[in-house]
């Protein structure tokens, strides 16, 4: 189950061309991922 949401939040990263550092150290960017896994 985790690691399910590890690949889910990595594969959304790369989507947004985003790096894990710019994900958690700027809001926005951790909610746009944490959208992208609320869509599934």
């Amino acid at each position: 189950m985790f690691r399910e949401i590890l690949s889910k939040i990595g594969l959304c990263l790369q989507k947004n061309g985003l790096s894990e550092f710019d994900a958690f150290s700027d809001k926005k960017g951790f909610l746009k991922i944490f959208e992208e896994l609320m869509k599934g």
